[in-house]
């Protein structure tokens, strides 16, 4: 199965299947990698589904299914652009679906590429067996959960493909490998919600570098929890017990395209080194990368799934982020932030994570009934919300804080990103959408200035936005649709709602280039050598000082004898 095929048709533009494939491939791989390739065990044809695991490092028995996944999407991808399900992985089909994820060919756009992705696991996760059954069942008996009506004709498009590809068939050949138009025939294909979130799972562990051959349930586990998150963003009424239940369309599985095409690329990258290096031995080619220092917030699972809840707003990576202030470490108050904030002059992460305050602590808690006395009216309690859940918020600043007791600051690249209990992204729709008050308002992300005149103190929370009180206590994220707000409405959940939460933890982490970064830690090493040299000072000092007053009776000494110069 060489490059070298004739485009010879009798209609001018027109192809068979073997010269469209000849074509894609020539347009595809524009050197000799293939063919070294499909020289190393060249009288191998097939790839097992253990040598597949193998070229991947993904040798872990932890779950089984994912392998499945992935080994049936490649072999379905590799064929394009005729996509249809194989029960077996081919070389060449390998090959094309490992240049697809990580070539930088030009020939589809991310959006196209996305679909390519998508519709290649949707092919595997529906046409295996025991989805088969399942599709069959939800034909005769629909539901409302995203099972769609077209589940039997797109079965019969696929039919029509592989139909097509036994014949003699000619085809139009692609106008500057325009090779989208090939993807036009399963665009309304589904995948089970249970298979998302098993991919996006292995896409948080394999971004957070997590060795594939070691993983154990506990990992897994772990990384799942995170990569539920994401999947709850397509459908907030997803959860871990209804997961079965559901489908996920193209639509859906594209709102996500930013995080999962760098993720292929790294999984399927050590398979382009191998061939580079026209040899038949394991590369690593993994560099193990870690955060110098770990918090309650920022850890190696949870940066994993936060880097890419923030990829396409800010490039964060091991090596750019500096923790700025944690309140578990330096206390929650609105002086300890600012003295640890302030001085930065690039990009913050600001992370708040807590507890979904129930109903009955609303009426309990007397600090927050003060908090809540002043702000607007209460939004009733969603289904999809539940007491006690963990909520988690980060806004993203370009903008330098400063104290705004009278008018706001931030500019329009401040971004709200729901972490937790869904994902969601919220940008700016104008500039001056921050405030950080000093006179008992707390920080806004998204509100007008706080009333705070005599006796009244009273927060004017903007329909997008995220409120704390002064002590770092209580929050309250609200989304109020059609209103005149500093921030977009989401995307994807058009409904009023609001997020109010017991806060637990307050982070801020700086991003900056390696130079912002080395400048910041010595002028940090500058003031606690100035304070350390200070403190001593005054140490010694105040021994000097103290035995002068003891001599002259001011302290200490308070007997009979009293004091005597």
């Amino acid at each position: 199965m060489g490059l070298s095929t004739s485009t010879i048709a009798t209609n001018p533009g027109m192809v068979t299947r073997t010269e469209l494939i000849g074509k894609f491939r020539q347009d595809l791989v524009r050197n000799d990698k293939l063919r070294i390739f499909l020289t190393v065990d060249k009288d191998k044809q097939w790839i097992t589904e253990h040598e597949f695991a193998e070229y991947l490092r993904l040798l872990s028995k932890v779950n089984p299914r994912i392998l499945k996944l992935l080994y049936s999407a490649t072999s379905i991808l590799g064929g394009f652009p005729f996509l249809a399900k194989s029960e077996q992985l081919s070389r060449p089909e390998l090959w094309i679906a490992c240049q697809i994820h990580c070539g930088d060919h030009g020939l589809f756009d991310l959006q196209e590429y996305a679909k390519l992705v998508f519709q290649s696991f949707a092919l595997a996760s529906n046409l295996t067996d025991d989805i088969k059954q399942s599709l069959e069942k939800t034909i005769q008996e629909p539901n409302e959960k995203n099972a769609p009506e077209c589940i039997e004709s797109d079965e019969k498009d696929v039919s029509a493909i592989i139909s097509r590809e036994r014949g003699e068939s000619t085809y139009k050949l692609p106008e500057n490998a325009r090779w989208e138009s090939y993807l036009e025939p399963l665009e309304k294909q589904v995948m089970r919600a249970s298979d998302m979130l098993l991919l996006t799972t292995l896409f948080l562990i394999v971004s957070a570098n997590e060795p594939l051959d070691k993983l154990n349930a506990q990992v897994w586990n772990t990384y799942e929890q995170y990569a539920m998150l994401l999947v709850r963003y397509v459908d907030v009424q997803i959860n871990a017990k209804n997961i079965n239940d559901y489908w996920i369309n193209q639509d859906q599985f594209i709102s996500l395209q930013h995080f999962f095409g760098l993720v292929l690329k790294k999984l399927f990258k050590p398979l382009i080194l191998k061939v580079q290096a026209k040899a038949d031995s394991v590369i690593d080619c993994t560099i193990r990368h870690a955060l110098t220092e770990e918090t309650t917030l920022v850890n190696n699972s949870s940066f994993a799934y936060m880097s890419h809840a923030l990829s396409g707003i800010i490039d964060v990576n091991y090596d750019n982020m500096i923790k700025l202030y944690c309140g578990a470490e330096s206390g929650f108050s609105i002086r300890s932030l600012e003295m640890k904030i302030f001085k930065w002059r690039a990009p913050t992460i600001f992370i708040i994570e807590g507890k979904r305050i129930s109903e009955k602590a609303q009426k309990s808690n007397k600090r927050y009934i003060n908090f809540a006395e002043r702000f607007p009216y209460k939004l009733s309690t969603k289904d999809w919300q539940k007491n006690g859940e963990t909520i988690c918020y980060a806004v993203v600043m370009r903008s330098p804080w400063t104290v705004s007791n009278k008018s706001n600051f931030g500019d329009s690249a401040t971004t709200i990103v729901s972490l937790s209990p869904r994902f969601d992204v919220y940008k700016a729709k104008r500039s001056a959408n921050v405030y950080f008050n000093t006179l008992g308002m707390g920080i806004g992300f998204g509100n007008d200035q706080p009333v705070i005149k005599n006796s009244v103190k009273k927060y004017i929370a903007g329909g997008v936005s995220l409120t704390l009180d002064s002590t770092l206590e209580f929050g309250v994220f609200r989304h109020l649709l059609g209103s005149n707000s500093f921030f977009e409405t989401s995307n994807i959940l058009h409904e009023d709602f609001e997020d109010r939460l017991i806060i637990t933890d307050v982070e801020v982490w700086g991003v900056g280039t390696s130079k912002e970064l080395q400048e910041q830690k010595r002028q940090w090493a500058w003031e606690k050598k100035v304070a350390e040299e200070r403190q001593s000072v005054n140490i010694r000092n105040m021994g000097e000082e103290r035995a002068f007053l003891e001599m002259a009776g001011v302290i200490g000494n308070h007997g009979s004898n009293g004091g005597s110069v």
